[in-house]
């Protein structure tokens, strides 16, 4: 699962994550799909650990229904984050057994089938090798940027 998660971008098995980020600006980069947040917290001026209630934003899901971070109407980001500290997100994302989308089954088990098949041959000589089908079955999955 390991490579279809660097070259997606996307979380595969369903776990809970924990990000840290360098401001509230840069919370739109959570992996993909983003199913909830359980709490983003921050450092403030005055070195204490604050929680952002979660009346402040919801999380919303795009076309393809990956789940993302949105402020609610009224809202906005605390302005009072240290210059020093993070802002930390703890969120789920992921996708349930019953929902990992079938081709991107395949190509992991293809992937799988191939390491397995070559798993004596030098793996430097291999790495510079492009595997297309398995680039193929999960091209539409990428997230912009990978």
């Amino acid at each position: 699962m390991t490579f279809a998660e660097t070259y997606t971008g996307r979380v595969i098995k369903k776990r809970e994550i924990t990000s840290d980020f360098d401001s509230f600006f840069s919370l739109n980069f959570l992996c993909a799909p983003l199913i909830s947040v359980s709490e983003i917290n921050y450092i403030d001026r005055g070195d204490v650990l604050r929680v952002v209630p979660s009346t402040v934003y919801r999380v919303t899901s795009n076309v393809n229904g990956d789940g993302r971070l949105e402020l609610n109407a009224g809202q906005s980001w605390p302005t009072d984050v240290s210059s020093s500290g993070k802002v930390r997100v703890i969120y789920t994302a992921g996708y349930d057994k019953e929902t990992i989308p079938k081709d991107m089954v395949v190509a992991i088990l293809a992937k799988t089938l191939d390491l397995y098949d070559n798993r004596e041959a030098d793996y430097v000589s291999r790495s510079g090798q492009k595997d297309k089908s398995f680039q193929l079955l999960l091209s539409h999955y990428r997230l912009r940027g990978i």
